[in-house]
């Protein structure tokens, strides 16, 4: 079953970032305007993706390698509306780190209000661990906790294939994240496939990027997991990422159904042997 996300909280980094006017809900500061959903930008400029890819090279390691931390929970019955003021607090929490985070978004299921999900690049692994330190009192104890046995992490590390950290198409003056959607997809090569769907990775990666209306298209792959790879994409609206898709059904050819990777277009399904996918509906904080 699709499942549906509605976005609390964000900060995406990028090379778009000085282009992102005061819509943009990587606000440091979160003052309102006049305009209700608007935000006005506050404090100083962060540190941006370009700025660490510059800090790798001086370092001499390499900026494709990132942290990815994937957190879901469970809110307790009636305290959804907690989880919501949480998710905004500790959006800011990671905004006061002037390094390392080059993305922070936290989304809320829309047919089951209760599960929060977030996604996060961090640079290295200390700074993710003292971002953990910070904001572990937070997820922890107290009437708003999540139902523990529902609470999940997943620490990994993954080489990134994409040539962008970020790429925003979309005209800054638009609030896109209200009506943009956003996708998380895993795929498993089939054996012996493992190079092929690595080299379809950063194929998709790259025309995702270059395909009018994408404003996100970011493709790993898990260093744990060989041959697994995992997609991060958001899209101006429904109507881009219909358009996305035929695009891809033209270039590799019709699904063979509707299910799993058999919707996939032909081309791409022959290199899976398994695929994951969520689509989730991005609106305004």
């Amino acid at each position: 079953m699709t499942r549906t996300w509605r976005r609390l909280s964000c900060r995406p980094g990028g090379r778009s970032r000085r282009r992102r006017s005061a819509t943009s809900c990587s606000a440091r500061s979160r003052t309102p305007t006049t305009t209700p959903g608007r935000w006005r930008r506050g404090g100083g400029q962060r540190r941006t993706s370009r700025d660490h890819f510059r800090a790798c090279r001086i370092a001499g390691r390499s900026p494709d390698v990132v942290i990815t931390w994937t957190v879901g929970l469970t809110a307790r019955p009636g305290r959804e509306n907690s989880w919501i003021a949480i998710a905004n607090e500790l959006t800011e929490t990671s905004n006061r780190l002037d390094e390392g985070c080059d993305i922070y978004i936290c989304l809320q299921n829309l047919d089951d209000p209760r599960d929060f999900l977030w996604y996060e690049q961090w640079a290295t692994m200390p700074l993710l661990e003292r971002h953990v330190e910070r904001i572990s009192p937070m997820l922890a104890g107290g009437p708003e906790g999540p139902e523990g046995s529902r609470l999940y992490t997943s620490i990994q590390r993954r080489e990134q294939l994409g040539y962008e950290l970020l790429r925003n198409h979309v005209s800054p003056d638009r609030d896109w994240y209200e009506a943009s959607i956003t996708g998380w997809a895993v795929a498993r090569a089939k054996p012996g496939r493992e190079a092929e769907l690595r080299q379809l990775a950063v194929d998709l990666s790259r025309m995702g990027q270059e395909f009018p209306g994408n404003v996100t298209h970011i493709a790993h792959e898990r260093e744990d997991v060989p041959g697994t790879v995992c997609w991060f994409e958001q899209w101006r609206d429904q109507s881009v990422l219909d358009a996305r898709v035929a695009s891809l059904e033209e270039r590799y050819g019709a699904p063979r159904g509707t299910e799993g990777v058999a919707r996939m277009p032909a081309g791409i399904a022959d290199l899976m042997e398994s695929l994951e996918s969520t689509r989730y509906r991005v609106v305004a904080t």
